[in-house]
């Protein structure tokens, strides 16, 4: 269950595999706001050729969290405009070009995208979970408040579209 300060809590039973009425339950709290570059100067290249506690930065830190080696030039061998991914407007667009799969399906760990519906950079945020409902649960930057992380519930027919990179 996440809330407005970026945290996850579970609760967890462990069970004594040699008796079947002992256990104990824990409850663990992981912070979603790991990102490296929240007390940094605004707008620093970070190492991923982005700008530091923008959501294009973010979320590539977030991408390579999970596993996958996203930098501003991914799969782009000359990332200079228009290849590349640079602003958030962008995103759809480049992750077409390199054979990504772009739909208006969410999925955990995608890339909502916004399109130029919140400004003419664009916006991107990290799709964290989706409720029972069917709303996605967001992780974002420089969104509600600028320069500062948030989390945000939302339906996902308000996102322009999902860019999948598993």
């Amino acid at each position: 269950m996440g809330d407005a300060l970026g945290t996850s809590t579970w609760t967890v039973t462990l069970r004594d595999t040699t008796s079947e009425t002992a256990s104990k339950t824990f409850t663990l709290i992981y912070s979603a706001d790991g990102y490296p570059y929240k007390t940094s100067a605004i707008d620093a290249v970070d190492p991923w050729d982005f700008y530091t506690r923008e959501c294009t930065s973010y979320v590539a830190w977030r991408l390579n969290v999970d596993g996958i080696p996203f930098t501003n030039s991914y799969e782009f061998p000359n990332s200079t405009p228009p290849n590349g991914w640079h602003n958030a407007v962008n995103w759809k667009s480049a992750a077409l070009d390199i054979g990504l799969t772009v739909d208006n399906t969410p999925a955990v760990g995608a890339v909502a995208w916004f399109g130029t519906s919140v400004g003419p950079a664009g916006h991107v945020a990290y799709v964290s979970s989706i409720t029972s409902n069917g709303n996605i649960v967001l992780e974002e930057y420089n969104y509600l408040t600028a320069y500062t992380y948030d989390t945000r519930t939302i339906s996902s027919s308000s996102v322009g579209a999902f860019i999948h990179f598993h």
